[in-house]
């Protein structure tokens, strides 16, 4: 919500989490349109 409000791009960015991913996750990630996602559990 932070980066819609304020109109940061992502394309740019990275998303990095420790925990495990959801698919709900991950589609918001590609809606979001970050093109690198870092899991440490998969």
């Amino acid at each position: 919500g932070y980066m819609f409000l304020n109109r940061i791009q992502a394309k740019d960015k990275v998303f990095y989490t420790t925990g495990r991913l959801t698919s709900e996750m991950i589609i918001k990630i590609v809606q979001m349109k970050i093109p690198i996602l870092i899991s440490r559990s998969g």
